[in-house]
């Protein structure tokens, strides 16, 4: 029995410290556990911050990918547009040219029709009226070629960006070299 009290003795007399021990076991083990928290809030929010800039650098890039292609579009209609601008202004002057030419043969027929019955005037040269003759077929031949043109320009593919069309390929294009300016 004495044993026991001594026993009971010694454990009432220490047992604020074995208390504190415990306390400060939990204490270090409760801060040991705030520490690995904060580790773990680090860490996923670096992996957070490093997903977000992989995010932010590929939104930067598809935006600039879709900058370059409406450029590249962009480009590619406007050389398609010069291209139709230089077809339609051959067009023009290769018609006018046939207006005028028709104009012409009209006037050279009518000259050499008779007038009211009375013989009229004949033309002076009958090879002008050939050749006028001429002139009429072949630019309807240019015609035909023009049209031509158009299709198969329709049909190509735009243009690089950076060529641009000058205004004597252009008159190459609509199938003018300057004929029809000197007819």
């Amino acid at each position: 029995m004495l044993r026991r009290l001594v026993r009971s003795y010694f454990r009432l007399r220490y047992f604020p410290r074995h208390i504190f021990a415990a306390f400060t076991g939990l204490s270090d083990a409760i801060a040991d556990l705030h520490r690995h928290e904060q580790e773990v809030i680090e860490r996923l929010m670096s992996a957070h911050e490093e997903r977000l800039a992989r995010i932010h650098e590929e939104i930067a890039g598809f935006c600039d990918d879709a900058i370059r292609a409406m450029m590249a579009e962009s480009a590619s209609i406007a050389s398609i547009d010069t291209r139709i601008q230089a077809l339609q202004h051959g067009l023009q002057r290769l018609e006018s040219g046939t207006i005028d030419a028709q104009g012409r043969l009209a006037a050279l027929q009518k000259s050499s029709e008779p007038a009211n019955g009375h013989a009229g005037p004949r033309a002076d040269d009958p090879g002008a009226i050939a050749a006028l003759t001429e002139l009429v077929r072949h630019q309807a031949a240019q015609m035909d070629h023009l049209k031509a043109l158009v299709m198969q320009q329709s049909r190509l593919p735009p243009a690089p960006a950076n060529t641009a069309v000058a205004p004597e390929a252009a008159d190459q294009m609509a199938g003018d070299d300057g004929r029809l300016s000197r007819a």
